[in-house]
């Protein structure tokens, strides 16, 4: 997070004019352009009044005016490294004595420092930025005035005002000559006031003032023969006090808050100090009434060391230490002069001087506030109050306190009309989402804060930058996702240069672009980190950490392995190594499969096969290495691979042996990777990596298939960590995964697997709208296992296509009769509509048919199968539709019908075993006779892989060769068996019938 403005002290003085052509640029890539500028000097008022001009950048912060001694005024411009000055002649400046520029920092902000010694401690000055244009900036003035002397008597004018904020009341301060005086008039129920002067006129020193402390509005109306005042004040003001003195030219309100002590005895002071100055024709201007500046005092000294020193002897120390970034040493140099003169009249000076270094010595948050709440005590009605009640305000946000924040937000002593006041608003309200405060509120009331910060900086500007930003976090914490990446997508590249200040940033931009799988954005974010911040300690490790994420996702394995290597080479004290450790583990498993591809690939240059096919059948054998190593289902990559042989005839018989090496090899590599994070699970500390070692255990398992052991990790990790996203994610990818393993194991035949899962869950999901698919999945395991009320009962105040089709078999079946089960894929849904059987019940209906077997209930069979698409089916219970309907056929001694539900089932497929290829020969024996099921049962006998299904297969071919009267055929199809299947019933059968035929053949004439 970025660090409150510095409000610079001041450097010590010097007359050194800088030249410097380096300019500036708000750099930014293609549509951006350089901002190129030079300061100008002329007199206005017949060479009473000097004017220091020059433009500043679009976007940047307005110049930060102070005076930091009576006679030295110093002016930060930020966004800008150069600023030729040739038309500022000091020998013809009637007010400006000496001038220096240096660049420096204001935030983090670059840019320049201009140093004004000026000739007269009285003298006047007050500032101006006009309208801004898109390219050329706006126009910074620098006014200076000879001192103002008024009198009682002359012509009556308005000169100048100031408001001055403070925690106990507003004093609003103007100054005028001539004859007359003020006449207010309060109306505390409208909370306005007026002041209606007759015979004045405003003098070309007046400048309107801008709105402060507990006055919302000044407005001034000239009008010919008066001056009227309209002052707007804020609803909590109570009460207000006046005080003038036409001889002094002052006049004072002093407004008080209701909860306020109000400050009238300081406005009392103030006027007592006018009339004294007045005396002494020496009136200060009222820009430097309430100013903290440093007063030199030659006559307080004390000895030291022989030697004689004061106070500016110490100060000019510190100054020079400051210069060459000895911060600490100098506040050491601060700290010894409060302690060698501490009734030194400059102890205002001197505190906020010492927070000043404090903040350039990159103090923490929690540091600074301490120092500051002190300062804000010791000097509640400072000049620059408003200045340091934002610092305060930002302070908290850094440091995290956002509830301390809120309760600040509105005071009106905060900068009015400040972009930098929005901008906070908005990142408290950021940090109440997080922190789960009244999120709906907080996200709109930080959008409308983001959206002032936008408008007022016409979208330029690091406050822009940083507003944009966080409308994208923003746009996330409401759950649209493509908003949130539009936004930092529609960055402008000013913007992004901004961002690029700041690591912090520049990290969580990367971080954004990761979540949501921009891996490629994600990439140049880190890698701007890891060039632009190559040592930072907080930051770099963590950025090199996602880098070699990124880079992994991508698929670039060997760059991840690289980051990571130097990850742990070049920060083993940081926690990023642990999570390294973590990622490393993951990065492993895309290595293996590449790892195996690589063997592979060395294999196929032996093969002389076309580039073509070679590079296909690469992307098929690594589609298969990923299938084995998400879900090590072994019958799976079988089918797959026997496809495989299928597709790629020509390959050597010699590969095809080295591909189940290579699963093999990964799934043993998978077991160690698996045993390697339970030992690292046991030796992290961190709570956050810890729940992220579990979450890795999660989804390895869960890519592996074991889908039990993600529940119990996952509710493990549940009871470990308190993080909102790391609940979410492992309840997201616990709903997730108990879904897939439940559709996993109806898929396998396996639902009381299924119904387990729903039961090491952990918790009670049922009324969930977002587990609907996980209900339909428990009522379908219920059913297969024949518990249809129950199934009714989860399925209860469901309204889904599945649900119906589901509730309509649950309620036919617990009546008892299959056939009221609908028939033909046409099932009545409530209200008379015809509706479509789902896969779930779909499965139900084959185990209800399997079940049906046993009883021989072939109608039953049919009634449940018959005339449903194949597509509710995956390939495995598809092969047992076709079984059980070809059974049912049989049964009823339909075998056409029984034929052709086989011949569905066999296209295509090898013989395999022989089993299914001999019922089809046996229910054809039986429909067409022994001459067309010979071929079958031949077929059988030569190719089936079971030794007994080929024994069975030659009997049967025995016998219709020996009814077909070739009885020596027939003998030697007996004789055959026995070595087959020896000691089976049917090798006796066969031997028998072997020895008939031999009897036969011999009495044969």
């Amino acid at each position: 997070m970025s660090r409150p403005s510095r409000q610079g002290i001041g450097l010590r003085g010097g007359a050194a004019l800088a030249l410097l052509w380096l300019v500036t640029a708000l750099l930014a890539a293609q549509d951006a352009h350089a901002f190129f500028t030079t300061l100008k000097y002329k007199t206005e008022e017949q060479g009473k009044r000097e004017v220091i001009s020059f433009m500043i950048p679009p976007g940047a912060s307005r110049p930060v005016l102070r005076l930091t001694d009576p006679e030295t005024l110093q002016l930060m411009v930020p966004g800008i490294l150069a600023l030729p000055a040739t038309e500022l002649k000091l020998d013809h400046s009637k007010w400006i004595k000496a001038f220096r520029m240096a660049e420096t920092s204001h935030g983090e902000e670059m840019g320049l420092m201009l140093t004004f010694t000026l000739k007269d401690a009285n003298i006047n000055y007050r500032d101006s930025v006009g309208e801004y244009d898109p390219v050329d900036g706006a126009l910074y003035r620098l006014e200076l005035d000879p001192p103002l002397v008024p009198s009682g008597s002359g012509p009556a004018q308005l000169q100048e005002g100031r408001i001055l904020a403070g925690r106990d009341g507003t004093l609003l301060i103007l100054s005028y000559t001539g004859k007359g005086l003020l006449d207010p008039v309060l109306d505390l129920g409208t909370r306005v006031l007026r002041m209606d002067w007759q015979g004045a006129t405003l003098s070309p020193t007046w400048r309107n003032l801008a709105a402060a402390g507990l006055v919302d509005r000044i407005n001034v109306y000239p009008f010919q023969g008066k001056v009227e005042l309209e002052v707007i004040l804020h609803e909590s003001v109570a009460n207000v006090n006046f005080l003038g003195d036409p001889d002094a030219g002052i006049f004072i309100a002093a407004i008080r808050p209701k909860d306020g002590l109000g400050r009238q005895e300081e406005a009392e002071k103030f006027l007592a100090m006018r009339r004294k100055a007045v005396a002494e024709k020496k009136p200060q201007p009222l820009h430097r009434i309430g100013t903290v500046t440093y007063q030199h005092f030659p006559d307080n000294k004390v000895r030291l060391n022989e030697k004689e020193v004061d106070e500016l002897y110490y100060l000019n120390n510190a100054k020079d230490a400051e210069q060459d970034h000895h911060y600490a040493k100098a506040r050491g140099y601060v700290d010894r002069l409060v302690e060698l003169f501490p009734l030194t009249k400059n102890r205002e000076f001197l505190d906020m001087y010492k927070l000043d270094l404090a903040h350039r010595m990159d103090w923490k948050s929690g540091w600074l506030l301490g120092e500051l709440s002190t300062i804000l005590v010791r000097y509640p009605n400072t000049g620059n109050y408003p200045e340091l009640r934002l610092m305060q305000l930002q302070l908290l946000n850094q440091s995290g306190q956002f509830q301390e924040a809120s309760s600040i937000l509105w005071d009106p002593n905060l900068p009015r009309d400040s972009h930098l006041v929005w901008l906070e608003r908005g990142r408290t309200a950021m940090g109440l989402v997080r922190s789960r405060v009244e999120p709906d509120d907080n996200i709109r009331s930080g959008e409308t804060a983001l959206e002032k910060v936008l408008e007022s900086t016409r979208n330029q500007g690091p406050a822009a930058a940083e507003a944009q930003f966080l409308l994208a976090q923003f746009a996330m914490e409401r759950g649209n996702n493509e908003a949130a990446i539009k936004l930092l997508d529609e960055m402008t590249p000013e913007q992004r240069s901004h961002i690029a200040n700041v690591p912090e940033r520049l990290m969580e931009t990367g971080d954004i672009y990761y979540r949501f799988r921009r891996y490629h954005e994600a990439v140049n974010f880190y890698s701007q980190v890891l060039t632009s911040y190559p040592t930072h300690p907080s930051i770099t490790p963590w950025a090199m950490l996602r880098a070699a994420e990124s880079n992994r996702q991508l698929g670039h394995i060997h760059d991840a392995i690289r980051l990571f290597e130097r990850l742990k080479k070049n920060y083993t004290g940081s926690d990023a190594v642990t999570w390294g450790r973590i990622f490393q583990l993951q990065l492993e498993k895309d290595r293996d499969i590449q790892d195996r591809l690589d063997e592979l690939a060395k294999i196929i240059q032996a093969i002389n096969l076309p580039k073509e096919q070679a590079d296909a059948f690469m992307a098929s054998i690594r589609a298969l290495l990923v299938e084995t190593n998400r879900h090590w289902d072994v019958r799976k990559s079988l089918d797959q691979l026997t496809a495989l042989k299928k597709d790629y005839p020509k390959i050597d018989a010699s590969l095809w042996e080295k591909i189940p090496v290579l699963q093999e090899k990964m799934e043993q590599n998978f077991k160690d990777r698996l045993t390697r994070l339970d030992k690292l699970i046991r030796e992290i500390a961190l709570p956050e990596a810890l729940a992220e070692a579990y979450m890795t255990k999660a989804e390895m398992l869960g890519e592996a298939g074991q889908y039990k052991a993600v529940l119990e990790t996952l509710n493990q990790l549940l009871t470990i960590s308190s993080r909102g996203n790391m609940i979410d994610r492992a309840k997201e990818l616990k709903r997730h995964y108990l879904m897939v393993g439940m559709g996993k194991a109806l898929e396998d035949g396996k639902p009381e697997m299924a119904a387990m899962l729903a039961e090491y869950y952990g918790e009670d999901w049922r009324e969930d709208p977002a587990f609907i698919p996980a209900r339909i999945h428990l009522a379908e395991a219920m059913m297969r296992m024949g518990l249809h009320e129950n199934a009714l009962q989860v399925l209860n105040g469901i309204d889904s296509d599945a649900a119906r089709s589901l509730k309509q078999l649950a309620g036919a079946l617990v009546r008892g009769s299959i056939l009221d089960v609908p028939v033909r894929n046409k099932e009545r849904a409530p209200g008379g509509q015809v509706g479509q059987t789902s896969p779930d019940a779909a499965r139900v209906r084959l185990d209800e048919a399997g079940r049906l077997v046993r009883k021989q209930d072939w109608e039953g069979i049919l009634v449940l199968l018959d005339d449903l698409p194949e597509t509710l089916f995956n390939p495995s219970d598809r092969v047992t539709r076709w079984r059980l309907l070809a059974k049912a056929e049989a049964g009823l001694e339909r075998f056409p019908q029984a034929v052709q539900h086989m011949e569905d089932l066999l296209f295509g497929r090898p013989v395999g075993d022989g089993m299914d290829y001999y019922w089809y020969a046996t229910i054809l024996h039986k429909w067409k006779g022994d001459a067309k099921a010979l071929p079958a049962f031949q077929r059988v006998a030569a190719e089936a892989e079971n030794k007994e299904i080929k024994a069975l297969a030659r009997i049967r071919i025995g016998d219709i060769l020996q009814r077909s009267g070739d009885f020596k055929a027939a003998r030697e199809q007996f004789s055959g068996v026995d070595k087959l299947a020896p000691a089976t019933p049917w090798s006796k059968v066969s031997s028998e019938n072997d020895a008939q035929l031999g009897l036969a053949m011999d009495v044969k004439p």
